[in-house]
């Protein structure tokens, strides 16, 4: 596949590395930044010709017409909804960053677009395709440990983004990092969020400007509550990006913490009273993160099936956040569109 790349820097520089550790998949066709001297520095390292980087979409659209295969969205949130509408109704498939947008309103309009011409459109929720999470949504799917009851999902990081976007948003936990978490919520338990209740708040050591800590009660589509606590600028003990779960069953449990699983089953455990467990052996994914993301969007394009995480699927995982953060503002519980 050969992509347009929109944003090489920042996050887009990790991209720009996997791309170019993998010509097997994919190989870029262009780069697009609005900074002269970002585009300059990553054209060297992606060893993409000065001929083919631009400024604007529009532009690098109409030079690589009938070469480029798709356009790979790696901007700030605010700026995605231009570049997928103008990627989409140039007939180009997009692969946005994540989150989809910065409001419903973004989201819903390029999903519609993508409906509306019929070119694919899908999102990287990458945290999906890490051996943990895999392993933990094929043994709920499997129904041994029966229907989920209720899950506790902690998220606890440190994370230093001075001078970025990131420092001056208004939720930065919510809006930026726990689209992971809201979407990998859905993706273990195989349940869809239907209320929500937040509180957020900020530590006093907090370099953000915004509500760097959060928790939410989300109420789910089988009446199960997922109770989600977290922060990124924590001074205690750290969780990993992938978090630490208790998804709690009617015939047992599973334990998440640092890459490693605990399953536990048995009237004991039921009782509260459980065992030591056994450690399930993680399952083997050929390719994880990015890897996976861009490997299947590439598969479903030439399939012609829906990618894993296409835009309107994505609408439930975002519609969450939404949410969360109406209910922030009005200390209410807000109930999730998507």
């Amino acid at each position: 596949m050969k992509l347009i790349q929109v944003g090489v820097g920042g996050f887009g520089s990790q991209w720009l590395q996997r791309i170019s550790n993998a010509p097997e998949r994919a190989r870029h066709a262009a780069l697009v930044d609005v900074s002269p001297e970002t585009l300059a520095k990553a054209a060297v390292e992606a060893q993409v010709p000065a001929g083919r980087c631009f400024s604007d979409l529009a532009t690098a659209i109409a030079a690589t017409r009938g070469e480029a295969d798709a356009v790979l969205v790696v901007v700030p949130p605010q700026h995605h909804r231009a570049a997928v509408v103008t990627a989409l109704e140039a007939g180009l498939p997009a692969l946005c960053e994540k989150p989809m947008a910065g409001t419903p309103e973004d989201c819903a309009a390029m999903v519609a677009c993508a409906q509306r011409t019929g070119v694919p459109f899908a999102v990287s929720q990458n945290y999906r395709y890490r051996q943990a999470m895999w392993t933990a949504h094929r043994l709920i799917k499997e129904g041994t440990l029966g229907a989920i009851g209720q899950v506790r999902l902690d998220f606890w990081l440190h994370c230093d983004f001075r001078g970025t976007f990131r420092e001056t948003m208004a939720h930065p936990l919510i809006l930026d990092m726990s689209i992971h978490h809201f979407d990998l919520i859905r993706f273990v338990t195989g349940l869809d969020a239907v209320s929500v209740r937040a509180e957020g708040w900020n530590p006093p050591w907090s370099q953000f400007r915004g509500d760097a800590s959060a928790a939410c009660l989300f109420a789910m589509s089988n009446g199960a509550r997922v109770l989600y606590n977290g922060s990124w600028h924590a001074r205690g003990p750290h969780d990993g990006w992938n978090g630490s779960w208790l998804i709690e069953c009617e015939h047992g449990f599973l334990r998440i913490h640092k890459d490693r699983i605990t399953r536990h089953l048995g009237p004991e455990s039921v009782k509260g009273v459980p065992e030591p467990g056994e450690e399930v052996e993680l399952d083997a994914l050929p390719l994880r993160d990015q890897d996976f993301v861009l490997d299947d969007f590439s598969r479903a394009v030439n399939e012609g099936r829906r990618p894993l995480t296409d835009g309107e699927d994505n609408l439930k995982s975002i519609g969450m956040v939404f949410a969360a953060v109406d209910s922030l503002a009005c200390g209410e519980r807000v109930e999730v569109g998507g």
